[in-house]
């Protein structure tokens, strides 16, 4: 079996040399950061790899089912074990990235990580290598670069590998064959949330929560504005938040512009009364803070809103600004709710969809509108897959 350790001064640099001595399609089987020899202040990474023809010819040297089937067992436990390694020291770094000083350093070791996350996740299919059409292979390094999740990577590289190979007549060419599944797997990945309907004979009350600076009240007045003017429903805001009296206070004055109706809140039992006495309205938007310090303070204070009026539906206000452990995180927090949808705002400052996909594939919640801008009504439109996608390949003007 040909088994070679290899050091360098990154991830990268070290997948580099493994593909050089052994081929792209190397088995990766361990790696770890250690001190230089004799300089115990400079860290280096070690990566232990195999060369594949010698993986499957220990595979195929018995001759017997059992003996293959446990080289194999053997094989996906060490790349399981080396997948665990690797996730967890990417959500380390990924954690550490908006506080650190050496931001383009960790980002850059994060990027590198990534990619020889994505070597191992290309053999660890139960312990049988998965060949892929290099235009394939092509799809998926793009994808990753553009800031796909490596688990849903994973996935839709398998999903690549087990199509036919596209015909060398065809007119297409073999990367946009493989782009086009691509686009059309990723497509399946994500939902959009039904449209909100007024309920026949009764109000329909829908709830934006969210980390504080994600953009509520300013998406809730967009709706707010879609809603009454265009659509011509007759709409009822609701401030709930005892803290941000400005905020409240801007609601009220956004609301008198639109002439629409406006109620504050301080306690969540206070929201059935105001139903009742707004019966005639069909759409009630309720804004709610999200202040930090007290954050489980808000969560408790929804469930008692939650309780008091069963109707409500909870939609998560997200940045698109912010970084992936940080939305990941919020959709974590708020999931006892039991969220009806995804509002990505803030587009506009990052124009990253890769995480609007990563986090609607992954918690496999609904995407319901998309913040584009500051402006007041226009800057909002309603999400779509296609969207999505389009931005993500570049497809999009």
């Amino acid at each position: 079996m040909q088994v070679k350790t290899f050091e360098a001064v990154s991830f990268k640099d070290a997948v580099k040399a493994v593909k050089q001595e052994f081929g792209n399609d190397a088995v990766i089987l361990s790696t770890r950061e250690k001190s230089a020899e004799g300089r115990p202040n400079v860290k280096v990474v070690e990566v232990t790899a195999a060369a594949a023809n010698s993986s499957r010819s220990i595979a195929g040297a018995s001759t017997s089912a059992a003996s293959g089937n446990q080289a194999a067992a053997v094989s996906s436990a060490k790349l399981d074990a080396v997948f665990e390694r690797i996730q967890k020291r990417i959500e380390s770094l990924e954690s550490r990235l908006p506080s650190s000083r050496r931001l383009e350093n960790l980002e850059g070791s994060v990027h590198d990580l990534k990619l020889l996350l994505l070597e191992v996740l290309r053999h660890n299919n139960a312990g049988v290598e998965q060949s892929l059409h290099p235009a394939a292979g092509d799809v998926i390094r793009m994808l990753l670069h553009g800031g796909i999740d490596e688990t849903l990577l994973s996935k839709l590289s398998n999903n690549l590998s087990k199509l036919a190979a596209p015909k060398q007549d065809s007119s297409t060419s073999p990367e946009a064959w493989y782009r086009d599944h691509a686009i059309r797997w990723m497509l399946k990945q994500i939902s959009i949330s039904p449209r909100w309907e007024s309920l026949p004979g009764g109000q329909a009350v829908h709830c934006l929560v969210g980390p504080a600076g994600a953009g509520k009240s300013t998406l809730l007045c967009k709706l707010a504005a879609q809603f009454s003017v265009r659509e011509k429903r007759k709409v009822l805001i609701v401030s709930y938040d005892a803290v941000r009296l400005a905020a409240s206070e801007q609601l009220r004055v956004y609301a008198k512009v639109l002439d629409i109706r406006f109620a504050a809140i301080q306690q969540p039992g206070e929201l059935p009364a105001v139903l009742s006495r707004n019966q005639d309205c069909d759409l009630v938007l309720v804004d709610t803070t999200g202040r930090p310090v007290k954050q489980m303070q808000i969560l408790e204070d929804l469930q008692q809103l939650k309780s008091s009026a069963p109707s409500v539906e909870f939609h998560l206000v997200l940045s698109a600004a912010e970084k992936a452990p940080v939305l990941d995180s919020a959709v974590r927090m708020y999931s006892n709710l039991g969220i009806r949808s995804l509002a990505f705002n803030k587009l506009d400052e990052s124009w990253q969809f890769a995480d609007v996909f990563n986090i609607g594939a992954k918690w496999g919640v609904p995407l319901s509108f998309f913040g584009t801008g500051p402006e007041l009504p226009d800057d909002v439109e309603r999400a779509s897959r296609e969207r999505v996608v389009e931005q993500i390949f570049g497809l999009s003007r």
